[in-house]
């Protein structure tokens, strides 16, 4: 899988192609687009949501910290935490996760997790709580999970030799067990649960009252491995 860095994409500028970290930077701008935010409202929410850290104690650090983030807002790619703060930018009070998972046979599971903004600072257990959730849901037996686990490695490591295969199993399982899971792993567990496309919808309760939902759809059947960090 390519490892490049991810560029940055004019704002208004719709994703449709890229890696796993691109999902959620087109999830994102699908939100933006959808409650109707322009360039000039964007760029004056990011300035006061800058100059709003310039009054708090170590205020360069955290400063530069949010013009990094108005960085990354418009990349290409984007980690699950980038997605979180970004959340967190426009001022939301809750989320709500939905994940439609479709497998093989036209079987279909549906998993739901209310996620409140006092969570938000811990971005990497709300993946791994809605993970356990589909986990849980599944009741896969010790020797189910092998098979799945020898399925996974073949999908995706079927040219690697028997020791990266090994060390690849081993990786898979340990980050799958975690209190803390990234973007990367997170899709990669879908794929080793089988899944073969998934849709992902995200209902902000903003702090003005306003609902809206918004949704992500995506197609696993010719998932790779990436092997830079940039999705997690």
């Amino acid at each position: 899988m390519r490892n490049r860095k991810h560029k940055v994409q004019p704002f208004g500028v719709k994703i449709l192609t890229g890696g796993i970290g691109s999902i959620l930077s087109r999830l994102y701008r699908t939100i933006l687009n959808d409650i109707g935010m322009e360039a000039g409202r964007y760029d004056a929410l990011m300035q006061r949501y800058i100059l709003k850290a310039l009054q708090s104690a170590n205020r360069n650090e955290r400063a530069e910290a949010r013009m990094g983030l108005s960085k990354e807002l418009l990349k290409e790619s984007m980690t699950w935490k980038t997605y979180i703060k970004g959340i967190e930018f426009l001022n939301v009070e809750k989320m709500e996760l939905d994940l439609l998972l479709n497998y093989d046979e036209n079987k279909v599971s549906r998993h739901i997790l209310m996620v409140p903004c006092e969570e938000f600072s811990d971005p990497s257990a709300i993946l791994a709580r809605l993970y356990q959730q589909v986990l849980s849901s599944r009741d896969i037996s010790p020797a189910q999970s092998m098979i799945l686990m020898d399925a996974y490695i073949e999908k995706t490591r079927s040219g690697q030799s028997k020791k990266d295969k090994t060390a690849a199993r081993a990786s898979l399982n340990k980050e799958l067990q975690k209190a803390g899971m990234s973007w990367k792993t997170f899709v990669k567990g879908l794929v080793f649960l089988q899944a073969v496309k998934f849709t992902l919808f995200t209902t902000l309760y903003h702090r003005n009252t306003k609902i809206t939902t918004h949704f992500v759809k995506v197609s696993l059947d010719e998932f790779e491995e990436e092997r830079n960090d940039d999705a997690e």
